[in-house]
């Protein structure tokens, strides 16, 4: 609800439109943060991105100014800096800048320049390191090109572009009130029925954390010792939900997120169906070869697994 507020404060004009504004970022924003509010990513700002530079880039438009120009690039330079994938907000942002330029040469130099400046870790890395973060991009780049297949696009790809997202689900939202006041009202009662009615849940598989705690319990009921945990259920694998309640409630602290491969075992939080033989991620992969055990049954569908050496029992 902050994010839709601060969007529709800095993008639309007065005089009633605010709340239908914000009803796309607000959606968007309660669908997706209920599942990554549960660790920090380096992604995590590029909603807040997104919003700062759609908001100078309107501002612009309205009257132009080249020191706004270069304060878009120089959050755009954090951004790629934090990861490439800012590029997808980033290049289309830059085009459209020009575009909409009456001085386009120094829009463009000036977007670089503050592009050069956000990025200035990055480059100095590279300038040290014999361009590795540019080498390792164009590797990246001509394998995508070459297999398509091996990449996939996701939703984090998109998260700066939330903002826009929230303006055309609140235009749309606008545009049904102006035919109909009851149609629109259904479809904020159904937003507030999806938020409030709905069970929330915290991952893509919809397991609650009332699961996760008996997860936990079960784990610390084993009383583990040189071990790490895994959840295969979403794209969190390093179960940080899991570490969490460990630490925090048992006083049970799992070896570092990365250290899988010297410990005596790994507890799996995973669905029934889920084939931990041929586990491809880089956890299990580290761990392999091992042994599997079922340690608990939270439901028909989830269940908590114990993989541990060959030698060990």
């Amino acid at each position: 609800t902050g994010w839709s507020i601060l969007t529709a404060w800095s993008t639309m004009p007065p005089r009633g439109r605010l709340p239908r504004a914000s009803f796309g970022l607000m959606l968007l924003v309660r669908l997706v943060t209920s599942a990554i509010s549960r660790f920090i990513w380096i992604i995590h700002p590029f909603p807040l991105f997104g919003l700062i530079t759609t908001y100078l880039f309107l501002k612009n438009r309205k009257k132009a100014s080249m020191f706004l120009v270069w304060i878009i690039g120089l959050v755009t330079g954090l951004g790629i800096g934090m990861d490439y994938t800012f590029l997808f907000w980033g290049l289309p942002l830059f085009i459209a800048l020009v575009l909409y330029s009456p001085h386009r040469f120094s829009t463009i130099i000036l977007f670089i320049a503050g592009g050069l400046i956000g990025d200035l870790p990055h480059i100095l890395f590279d300038l040290r390191h014999q361009f590795y973060n540019l080498s390792t991009l164009w590797q990246y780049s001509l394998e995508t090109l070459n297999n398509p297949g091996q990449s996939n696009i996701l939703y984090y790809h998109f998260f700066p572009f939330w903002p826009v997202a929230a303006l055309l689900g609140g235009w749309l939202l606008y545009q049904i009130s102006k035919r109909s006041r009851l149609l629109s009202g259904l479809v904020l009662a159904s937003y507030l029925v999806l938020n409030f009615v709905r069970p929330q849940t915290f991952s893509t598989y919809e397991i609650s954390l009332q699961k996760q705690m008996k997860a936990a319990q079960s784990i610390a009921a084993d009383k583990p010792t040189n071990f790490n945990v895994v959840s295969l259920l979403d794209y969190d694998t390093r179960g940080h939900i899991l570490r969490y309640l460990l630490q925090y409630r048992y006083q049970i602290v799992p070896e570092v997120i990365d250290k899988y491969k010297d410990v005596e075992t790994v507890y799996a939080l995973a669905r029934t169906d889920y084939n931990l033989s041929s586990a491809s991620n880089y956890e299990l992969g580290s761990f392999h070869p091992y042994k599997t055990q079922e340690l608990m049954v939270l439901d028909q569908n989830y269940r908590v697994y114990k993989l541990y050496k060959s030698m060990f029992k």
